[in-house]
Order: structure tokens, then sequence, then C-alpha cells
């Protein structure tokens, strides 16, 4: 119980660091709660209950968590958190395309660790997995790509494409379309998720976590 307790206060002191790097905000530790039971909604549809908006522009549209275009990178953080292998399951929707602008849907350990899936609308169109110990700032914290796929399909506006991310305690794998990617990632648990959406904006729903 202990070590879960340091653990959760050091993942905690990671994702404040991402909030006061990008915000300078007011950061309220207690935000933090463990998802309960075997799998659980991150969104309920129709508000942000549960998410730690880094901005003004994250609202909840139609259903969906919706970021629109801006000229910079935004986060939103899931003030749940994970303490055993899970799964991810959601959907994304592109508002509009523009060259190498990923929606990103992220994981950050207690340890500082992270691990990352981005759909890009670059040509070809990417489905890529980045991971390591990196300093969240306003360009992102991804650096050079670990595994990279052509999706093989389209990567379209105003269509929803299901998303499908694992973190089992020794690799990381993602599921889009016709692509499957893993890279190793062995996190120490509590497990954090977070939205991140590169200027032209992006709509997700259907946000489930099923622990393993």
């Amino acid at each position: 119980m202990k070590l879960k307790i340091l653990a959760a206060a050091s993942l905690a002191a990671n994702v404040v660091l991402l909030a006061v790097l990008l915000t300078g905000g007011d950061v309220r530790e207690e935000r933090w709660r463990t998802v309960e039971g075997d799998s659980a909604d991150l969104f309920d549809g129709e508000s942000l209950e549960g998410w730690w908006r880094l901005s003004e522009q994250w609202t909840v549209q139609d259903g969906a968590i919706t970021c629109p275009t801006s000229n910079r990178i935004q986060y939103l953080i899931s003030e749940r958190i994970v303490d055993r292998p899970f799964r991810l399951r959601y959907q994304v929707l592109f508002l509009e395309r523009s060259r190498s602008d990923g929606k990103i849907v992220g994981f950050v350990d207690a340890a500082g660790d992270n691990v990352l899936v981005a759909m890009d609308d670059d040509a070809p169109n990417t489905i890529q997995i980045d991971s390591g110990r990196k300093i969240f700032d306003e360009s992102g914290i991804y650096g050079p790509w670990k595994v990279e796929s052509d999706a093989g399909f389209q990567i379209e506006a105003g269509r929803w494409y299901d998303v499908v991310c694992t973190v089992d305690g020794s690799d990381f794998t993602v599921v889009a379309g016709n692509v499957q990617l893993s890279y190793p990632y062995k996190p120490e648990f509590p497990v954090s998720i977070w939205l991140e959406v590169q200027r032209t904006g992006a709509k997700f729903r259907n946000l489930t976590v099923e622990k393993l």
C-alpha cells in the first residue's frame, strides 16, 4: 500500500509538472482518482468532468470531446489513473487536415516514463509510437519516432477512426485500421492518460478503459 501511495504521488508530480510548464496555472494534486472496477468510461458524453483542461479550447460538442483548430498544441489530462495493465479504446475525428498535425493519446507512468500514439495526416498518412522520458513543453513531448507505419488508409477529415491502445506491463501496442504497432514499455503503475491536439482540431469519443 505504501508503494502504491508513493507511486501515485510520483505520477501526480510528473503530471503537475506538465501543467506548470504549459500553463503556470492552479495545481490541485487531490484531483487524481484511481479507476475503479474492471472497466470504466473516461468520458460521459456530456461534460469534461474527470478531465483537466490546460486551455479553454477544450469543450464538448455533439457528444464528443472537441478541440478546435488553433495556433498551438493543446492538452487535456484525465484525472483518473489506472493502477494495473489495461486497454484503452477510443475514436478520433480530424476536423480538418493539414500537413503533419498529429492527433495524440499519451500515457505517463509514476516514474515519468511515457508512451504515445499519434495519427498523422502528413503524406503518407502515418501512425506512430514514441516513448521515453522527456520534458513536457509547448512543442509537445515527442522526439524521434520509435515505431512508424504508413496508415494503410487515407486519413480524412470528418470521419471517425477506431483506435485500441494496450498497456500490458511489458509492451505498448496500438491497433488502428489494419495497422498494429508495438514497442517495449514497462510502466511503473499507476499510469495517467492525456489527449494532445496539434493545431488543426479534432474530436474524441467513446474513451473506455478495460483492465487486463
